[in-house]
């Protein structure tokens, strides 16, 4: 059985894996990886629901989570990877790549429909912390990419494109109510949910958060936008991961979950109740974008060049994004009106061509850009004007300390003149411990080969005890042999037997002496019967 890893750090990418896990991997293990402030809150519901194997929640930095990462990366078959903006999940990343587990870039909005050009707009952001975030990140290691409209990527294939299989999904969840329960449950929507109807919608981002635009400013543009509607007729959905403080429009849709989210439960649970905006407006959100490809027409409107004089930001692949857009969905219209006037006049064009009321403009009390920086200058400039203050203060404070300082400097050069002596002393007694480290290294090597002497003396000494052992133990072997002749012979020597052999030796010397001829005609007679007998 596969094991399928999915990183997680936004709500989106929570449910790209629960349509893939359902789909795709519905026979595979699967574990959902959660790590941010927007996933964490995800963990029960996604455990409790039963979708996933697994349901981690990883917490602290890189290093302290390698035991699990080593972990997931020697098992996992597939990693689905979705934003390089998590340096947790980089760490991953990188120790998948290493092991050869391929990895799969998924949907995380226009990121994955143009992922070399939007990685280098993202770093000339921000050039050193974000260098900082990615340094375990390659995108050439990415083996498929996969997204909800493969004919929306805009540059060269770096990898296998795949789509994220919705129609199945859909599908899936209209065989099967209790499917459609846990997608409720998980992305908080309750039963015959109800989105309040408006004509307009408007999506906002989270720039001031990450420093593209001033939070004055921000503010500032987001009242110049509300501000054109009856409250009846803008829905205002916030970010899920941030809502400037300033804004003064309060958002009217309570839901803060994966836009995508609603668009599919629309699909999926007949009990809900939605009817969807005919006009969509942001600056420029992937859900702005990604709405199509859902199934869902009407007009687009991008308001991102609205806020160019404010900033130095460009999104330089949003403007490929829009036209691929409108190339391929022909029940998509696109708007980019390039200043307030013309986004106004945009505004009543479109309320006529769909027969909706025309936004309430409203000038009155509505400050213009300009007062909006002269006013955050002034802040500035008053700020700046209590911390020049705070520097004379400072100022008569260092020239005190400079006077201090120059008697200091006198004890100072006293002191190093004292410190060069030492200095000196030090260097000798560095020398003279180098010589003795010389001479204790020397007597180390002369006591290591003494030692090693010794080792082969002893064993010599070993050896010729084992030798004289033996030959000990060999001595009383033949001693105790010699006894046991000795005691044989006199025993011999003692009986009978022994002494009438002895008699019987004297008469054969007295009949046969040694030498005589009658010894040797005894020695023939006894030959010749000898030869008798072996004939015979």
């Amino acid at each position: 059985m596969r094991k399928i890893i999915f990183a997680c750090g936004t709500e989106s990418h929570v449910l790209t894996s629960f349509i893939l896990s359902v789909t795709e991997y519905k026979e595979d293990y699967k574990v959902l990886l959660l790590n941010s402030h927007r996933t964490i809150p995800y963990a029960q519901k996604a455990t409790s629901i039963g979708i996933w194997d697994e349901v981690v929640v990883i917490e602290g930095d890189p290093d302290a989570n390698m035991q699990l990462f080593e972990a997931l990366s020697s098992s996992a078959s597939i990693l689905h990877f979705y934003s390089w903006g998590f340096p947790l999940f980089n760490r991953l990343f990188s120790l998948c790549a290493s092991k050869g587990v391929p990895i799969a870039l998924t949907d995380e909005g226009l990121l994955s429909y143009s992922p070399r050009r939007r990685l280098a707009g993202w770093l000339s952001q921000n050039p050193l912390s974000h260098a900082q975030v990615i340094t375990e990140f390659n995108l050439d290691a990415v083996s498929q990419i996969w997204v909800f409209s493969p004919s929306m990527v805009c540059e060269p294939t770096l990898a296998e494109i795949r789509s994220i299989p919705l129609e199945s999904f859909y599908q899936v969840c209209r065989q099967n109510s209790g499917l459609v329960e846990k997608f409720r449950a998980l992305f908080g929507f309750p039963e015959n949910f109800e989105l309040l109807y408006a004509p307009f919608i408007y999506f906002r981002q989270y720039f001031s958060a990450i420093g593209t635009l001033l939070p004055e400013i921000d503010a500032w543009v987001d009242k110049q936008i509300c501000s054109l509607f009856d409250p009846t007729s803008l829905i205002i959905k916030d970010h899920p991961a941030y809502t400037n403080p300033l804004y003064e429009h309060p958002a009217n849709q309570e839901y803060r979950g994966p836009w995508e989210a609603l668009l599919i439960l629309k699909h999926i649970d007949p009990s809900s109740h939605i009817e969807l905006p005919k006009v969509y407006l942001s600056l420029s959100s992937s859900a702005l974008v990604k709405t199509p490809f859902f199934g869902v027409e009407g007009n687009f409107v991008f308001l991102h060049k609205l806020v160019e004089p404010y900033t130095i930001w460009r999104d330089e692949v949003l403007e490929t994004i829009i036209e691929k857009l409108a190339s391929l969905y022909k029940g998509v219209k696109v708007h980019i009106p390039a200043t307030w006037e013309e986004f106004y006049r945009t505004l009543v064009q479109i309320s006529t061509e769909v027969g909706i009321s025309i936004p309430v403009r409203n000038d009155g009390g509505v400050i213009t850009a300009e007062e909006v920086l002269a006013r955050t200058a002034l802040k500035y400039s008053n700020r700046l004007k209590q911390v020049e203050g705070n520097l004379n203060v400072l100022r008569a404070e260092v020239e005190t300390s400079r006077e201090r300082v120059a008697g200091l400097e006198a004890q100072l050069s006293e002191r190093e003149a004292v410190l060069a002596a030492l200095r000196v002393e030090v260097e000798t007694s560095r020398e003279r411990v180098a010589g003795l480290e010389a001479q204790l290294a020397e007597r180390e090597q002369q006591n290591t080969a003494l030692s090693l002497q010794k080792a082969a003396l002893q064993q010599e000494l070993d050896a010729a005890r084992h030798q004289t052992e033996s030959l000990r133990q060999y001595q009383q072997e033949r001693e105790q042999i010699l006894q046991n002749l000795n005691s044989t012979l006199l025993e011999i020597y003692s009986s009978t037997a022994w002494k009438i052999i002895q008699w019987m030796w004297r008469v054969r010397l007295w009949l046969f002496p040694r030498g005589s001829w009658r010894e040797k005609v005894g020695k023939n007679i006894f030959g010749y019967l000898r030869a008798l007998k072996k004939k015979s």
